[in-house]
């Protein structure tokens, strides 16, 4: 009789967004900036304990980046023999992966089943916004990496907004003049999901 295949239930999690993610904080509770970190907590469906050989593979869906968290490396943590702790550093992908991430079991030759797991997100960096004094006219906004930038509005609904084009490299763009002291920005990883950034 053939072994059944590992399943384990995803019960919870924990990003902490790092240094982007606070500068812009991102919209969703799935969004996960490249320099954040993931915490999540899996309990063991089959078999109902977790063996020592247990690992958890996380990778991009188009499956082009992957990572192996075992128990041997201190990536997988045992809460109890029914519970583990999964910590996952965006960092071992390297700086060009992006999209929705997946995870599954794995225990020796045997793979669980896919699972959805978070919205891995690049973040740039903004350093400073100048505006024309009492005036409503644009506004310079300087940054790094603003090509992660897919478009720029000053209101939530983006009716007055820019769009970054591809092949971007310039540290400075012309944007909206903002309503208060906030931009509302989409990133290019995850255009669907509107943030909102207060430039310095």
């Amino acid at each position: 009789m053939a072994q059944p295949r590992p399943q384990v239930a995803l019960i919870g999690k924990t990003i902490d967004l790092g240094p982007s993610g606070e500068a812009i904080p991102l919209g969703g509770e799935d969004q996960l900036p490249q320099d954040g970190k993931l915490s999540f907590i899996l309990k063991a469906e089959v078999p109902s304990t977790f063996p020592r050989n247990q690992q958890i593979e996380v990778e991009t869906e188009d499956a082009s980046f992957r990572v192996v968290l075992s128990l041997n490396d201190g990536t997988l943590i045992l809460e109890d023999a029914q519970n583990v702790i999964a910590e996952f550093d965006p960092h071992s992908f390297g700086r060009s992966a992006f999209g929705p991430l997946r995870f599954r079991a794995v225990q020796g030759e045997l793979n669980g089943d896919w699972k959805p797991l978070a919205t891995l997100v690049r973040v740039p960096s903004l350093t400073a916004i100048r505006c024309p004094a009492g005036s409503t006219k644009e506004c310079t906004l300087t940054g790094s990496n603003l090509f992660l930038i897919d478009s720029v509005a000053s209101d939530e609904g983006f009716s007055n907004s820019v769009s970054v084009p591809l092949g971007f490299v310039n540290s400075e763009i012309i944007v909206p003049h903002p309503s208060g002291t906030q931009l509302y920005v989409k990133l290019r990883d995850n255009p669907a999901v509107v943030s909102v950034a207060a430039p310095p």
